[in-house]
């Protein structure tokens, strides 16, 4: 039994591989029109979208390249492709910005301009910051989601990802994911929330602002009931986490309640003790009941 099992995965493993020389050959073949539109989409385009793309007649290519752009247009009742339009102004920022030794659009800088667009805020350290942790060049990238920190760890102005954590790696992989899905296939109704800080009582309180109305609630003894896993960290300016916590919610309302609040939102009060100073916080929410989790990046300041 255990003998058979070993040859069906290295069968299997064998299968894997021949499909994969198979497509790097069909792409080796590629005239120079069709290559340069499959390089152009390279951040955008789907595993099952390349195989079609590289399987198919050429004479069938001048349509699908046009039906990949439709499916992607934000706005089908204009003329203009927004989408596209947008992705190609991005390559061609990221060109501009970017370029050192290899075009900048290939870089690590460039990939993330283009796929999550520019950032809400950036922290530049061009020299380093050796009292803080930081030997080489670095930036990072402040998004409503999360932020992506770049190394020039060769000092030659090539800036590559670094990640503070597994968890921080598949964070920003997981926003790259989904701003490379179709318009059909992203998320709508989930919940959203708004972070601030607040001085309340002589100290400052985090207040965390659920949107109630696109809670995924269960049902429970006659009343609507979801519990929302929080966690925060914060994150001085030279990027070295100095606050945590993690706790769940619960929120529960009658079905009467819920009817006539659709709009109104769901109040967490936190207190946190930090020096005057500029901070990064990373917040994650999860709604229990249906898994749904949303993150924010927020700059706060303590006077």
């Amino acid at each position: 039994m255990r003998q058979n099992k070993k040859n069906l995965l290295f069968f299997f493993l064998l299968l894997l591989s021949l499909n994969f020389c198979r497509l790097y050959m069909l792409e080796r073949k590629l005239d120079e029109e069709d290559a340069e539109f499959l390089s152009l989409v390279r951040y955008i385009i789907t595993k099952e979208e390349k195989k079609m793309y590289l399987e198919m007649p050429k004479s069938d290519r001048t349509n699908f390249k046009e039906e990949f752009w439709k499916e992607r247009d934000t706005d089908p009742d204009t003329e203009l492709n927004e989408f596209k339009t947008e992705y190609l102004d991005r390559i061609n920022e990221a060109n501009r910005l970017f370029t050192a030794g290899k075009p900048g659009w290939l870089t690590d800088r460039g990939r993330t301009l283009i796929l999550l667009g520019p950032p809400v805020h950036k922290s530049f350290y061009p020299m380093g910051d050796i009292a803080s942790g930081l030997a080489r060049p670095t930036e990072i990238w402040h998004y409503p989601a999360v932020p992506v920190i770049f190394i020039d760890y060769g000092g030659i102005g090539d800036y590559e990802y670094y990640f503070l954590s597994l968890g921080h790696q598949q964070e920003v992989y997981e926003n790259f994911l989904e701003a490379k899905k179709l318009p059909s296939e992203k998320k709508k109704g989930t919940f959203d929330y708004t972070i601030v800080l607040s001085p309340k009582d002589d100290q400052n309180v985090i207040l965390i602002e659920v949107e109630k109305g696109y809670l995924w609630m269960r049902e429970e003894e006659e009343k609507m009931v979801t519990t929302l896993d929080v966690e925060l960290e914060v994150y001085s300016m030279d990027n070295k986490k100095i606050w945590e916590h993690k706790e769940e919610y619960t929120v529960t309302l009658s079905k009467k309640e819920l009817d006539q609040t659709l709009l109104s939102t769901h109040t967490i009060e936190i207190g946190i003790d930090l020096s005057p100073g500029t901070y990064t916080i990373l917040s994650r929410i999860k709604n229990l009941t249906d898994d749904i989790k949303r993150s924010k990046t927020k700059i706060i300041k303590i006077e």
